[in-house]
């Protein structure tokens, strides 16, 4: 009985999630859902129930026929949402790394019974701005696609306006200049783990390797200093 509400519960909420109750008055919005938010909040106590997210992502991908697509409707806007976040973080931001373990935590999410599939590696996969056709140097390839601000985060102070101005202006003794670098460079020591398991999710996904080493390779050739390495 108790599976059952469950699953009512998340077929319920992808409903809601879709738009499928909206009348004429409810606001409308291509990029943002009522559920990013419950996702990028990080506290002692969950916002969301356990394996609510995992069920919801394996219930909408197993709704999927043809043109209806539950999975891209419900998680789209999601992905969108989860990446505009990044957008406006720095490695001096706080919970600056909340985002990246949210994205990890959905691209590692398995189809149940699929020999190899992650619905939310294909998904982001398939986003238009996953891998823009045109890539002219290394900044714009960082700005237009959908990894780029994930993997943008420095604690180089020619690569952040932020960090120039926490610990370069703002914070004038040297003790508290060198503390606070130490502090950065750990953090983003430890986000780099997540960062790993993003890339690995989507090389582990066979729908998804191959684009995922265009997207590797285009970040090479469009970086001088490092394909110079080859």
């Amino acid at each position: 009985a108790l599976s059952c509400i469950k699953r009512i519960c998340v077929s319920y909420s992808s409903l809601v999630l879709m738009g499928m109750f909206d009348d004429e008055h409810t606001p409308k919005c291509a990029h943002c859902s009522l559920l990013t938010q419950h996702l990028l909040t990080e506290g002692n106590v969950p916002v969301l129930p356990p394996l609510y997210v995992s069920d919801l992502v394996l219930h909408c991908y197993s709704e999927v026929d043809g043109d209806y697509n539950p999975l891209t409707l419900v998680f789209k806007p999601i992905l969108s949402d989860i990446r505009s976040e990044m957008t406006i973080k720095s490695a001096v931001s706080d919970r600056f790394n909340v985002p990246i373990q949210t994205l990890a935590d959905l691209l590692e999410i398995k189809a149940q019974g699929a020999t190899n599939s992650w619905p939310i590696c294909e998904l982001v996969c398939a986003m238009e701005n996953w891998l823009p056709s045109v890539t002219v140097n290394g900044h714009k390839l960082q700005h237009d696609t959908f990894l780029g601000p994930f993997f943008a985060l420095s604690a180089i102070s020619d690569d952040s306006k932020e960090v120039v101005e926490k610990l370069y202006i703002k914070e004038s003794i040297a003790t508290n200049l060198k503390t606070m670098s130490a502090s950065v460079e750990q953090q983003i020591s430890s986000t780099r783990n997540d960062l790993v398991r993003i890339v690995k999710a989507l090389l582990k996904c066979l729908s998804t390797r191959q684009r995922m080493m265009e997207y590797i390779a285009a970040v090479v050739s469009t970086n001088m200093a490092r394909a110079k390495m080859r």
